[in-house]
C-alpha cells in the first residue's frame, strides 16, 4: 500500500461524503468509522451553529479544497464553501450549503432533507 499524496485527499473526502449524505441504513458502527475517517482529512472543519434550509440547527462539516472553484471563492470573498449539515445528536444528514455560480456572481444554494424511504422493491 502507497503513502497518500496531497490529490488523493479530495477523492478521499467525495467518497466519504457520498456516504454520509447519500446513504441512511448502513451496517452498525459504518457512519461512526466514516466520520472519524473524515475527520482525518485535511482541511476539514466542524462549523458549529449552522442551519440548514428548513432552519433545523446542525453542525456543519466543512472541507476546503484549495484547487476548487468554490475554495478560490471562499478565500477571495470570505464566503463558504461547500458544508454538510447534520443533526447535532443523532448526525443524520439535513441538508446541506454551497456556493453556486451564476451570471459572474455566486450565491448560495441551500438544500434540507425531508424523509428517507427504504422499501424491498421500486414502486
Amino acid at each position: 500500500m502507497r503513502d497518500l499524496e496531497a490529490d488523493d485527499w479530495p477523492f478521499i473526502e467525495r467518497r466519504l461524503v457520498s456516504l454520509l449524505m447519500l446513504v441512511p441504513v448502513t451496517p452498525k458502527g459504518l457512519r461512526a468509522a466514516a466520520f472519524e475517517a473524515l475527520a482525518l482529512v485535511p482541511r476539514v472543519k466542524v462549523l458549529p451553529n449552522q442551519k440548514d434550509a428548513a432552519g433545523r440547527p446542525g453542525i456543519a462539516i466543512q472541507y476546503l479544497n484549495p484547487t476548487s472553484l468554490e475554495a478560490q471563492r471562499s478565500m477571495v470573498l470570505g464566503g463558504s464553501s461547500f458544508i454538510l449539515i447534520f443533526a447535532p445528536k443523532t448526525y443524520e444528514f439535513l441538508g446541506y450549503r454551497a456556493p453556486h455560480p451564476e451570471g459572474g456572481r455566486f450565491y448560495d444554494r441551500f438544500t434540507y432533507l425531508d424523509t428517507w424511504t427504504v422499501t424491498d422493491r421500486a414502486k
